[in-house]
């Protein structure tokens, strides 16, 4: 179950570059850091629309992507609308569904109803952290490990393999720390035990003249408030707000920490929760994702965060190999050494999990098949 989650974590990592390589509407030669044409991304997603209603605008994730908008169809479908950061020219359209949603979900809940999943996930942060301090408790001396390279002497692959395993182990305690702590916050999380964050009514403005949703977009190609603006939600009804996303000077935090509420009517800012004035609670929250998928430094510290979520995910499924087959050997004659190492080596829990994965995995073929549709669908934002 843990090598499963480790597995589908690794691969959520670089899952926004993998629908990039698939998806030549997401590509953008635009300048990175560009201003965003959000009134021009409006019109653009207004007029692929279908008639439909226009939800969330998107800033370019990265370097050579397209800005893209989600929009709901009147047949109730959503879409996600692409488009030129800097003019808003339409590069194509594509499902809701992609890559880095159905992995995200995947790795985030299972496929499972939210609050369920989201639990079971967040539980194996505190299994994590227990195979990192008994590790280090039962590698007697271990940091004389951190120099001793593996070798292979023929005839001893077992005794390389575990060489190996724990050699890797030793180089990755840090990566494993943060991925225990990160997930412990999820799980604080998924209990009701987030912190709130505070936001401040913004002081009364002049009056103004009655403005259009385009002349307030037209505003957000500059920093409000000291925030890039990175995502913007637009009213879903007469009265609601924009909702301008981004982040301040903050370090450590996502694209959407940093929040703006802008009355459409007067253009007028009427709340805000921005980041660098939470306490520390809150910043610690707002740091677990950053520092979960290795978005804080760009590509460069994703495919880092890809190759030692791939050294973890091997590093569980070895370790379980080897352990299995210790136990095995020790127990052969009670039977096959396949189902000793499955029965002992594994244990009663060996069960349950494997349910579970092989539970996620129906779910996920009958969401992409039509008829559980639903169990992927989540808020757009996220």
């Amino acid at each position: 179950m843990l090598t499963f989650i480790l597995a589908t974590g690794t691969l959520a990592t670089v899952s926004n570059e993998i629908d990039w390589l698939l998806t030549p509407a997401m590509r953008s030669a635009a300048p990175a850091g560009a201003p965003v044409a959000w009134r021009a991304l409006h019109a653009t997603a207004l007029a692929h629309a279908g008639g439909g209603r226009v939800e969330i605008l998107r800033a370019p994730i990265g370097p050579g992507f397209a800005a893209q908008a989600s929009v709901t169809l009147p047949s109730g479908e959503t879409r996600r609308i692409w488009a030129d950061p800097v003019d808003g020219r339409f590069a194509g359209t594509t499902p809701w569904r992609n890559v880095q949603q159905v992995l995200r979900q995947l790795h985030r809940r299972l496929i499972l109803p939210n609050a369920l999943g989201y639990f079971i996930v967040s539980l194996f942060s505190v299994m994590l952290a227990m195979l990192l301090v008994t590790g280090l408790v039962s590698y007697k001396r271990f940091w004389r490990g951190f120099l001793r390279l593996p070798q292979y002497r023929r005839g001893r692959l077992r005794q390389f393999a575990g060489d190996l395993h724990r050699f890797a182990a030793l180089w990755s305690l840090w990566f494993v720390a943060i991925m225990a702590v990160t997930g412990m916050l999820y799980l604080m999380a998924s209990v009701g035990m987030e912190p709130s964050s505070a936001s401040l009514a913004a002081p009364p403005e002049a009056t103004r003249a009655r403005t259009t949703l385009d002349q307030c977009l037209d505003l957000l190609r500059d920093r409000v408030r000291g925030v890039d603006i990175a995502l913007v939600v637009l009213p879903a009804m007469s009265g609601d707000p924009i909702v301008a996303m981004g982040r301040d000077g903050a370090a450590l935090t996502a694209d959407n920490a940093s929040r703006v509420a802008i009355d459409p009517t007067r253009c007028a800012i009427v709340k805000t929760a921005l980041a660098e004035r939470q306490n520390a609670g809150v910043r610690l929250f707002l740091a677990s994702n950053p520092l979960h998928f290795g978005t804080f430094g760009g590509l460069l510290t994703k495919l880092l965060w890809f190759a030692l979520g791939t050294v973890l995910t091997g590093l569980s499924l070895t370790g379980s190999i080897i352990y299995a087959c210790r136990v095995g050997r020790e127990l052969r004659p009670d039977g096959p050494g396949a189902m000793v190492r499955w029965r002992h080596g594994l244990g009663v829990w060996a069960y349950p999990t494997f349910g579970l994965v092989i539970a996620a995995l129906l779910l996920l073929v009958g969401a992409l098949s039509g008829p559980l549709a639903f169990a992927l669908d989540d808020w757009h934002l996220w």
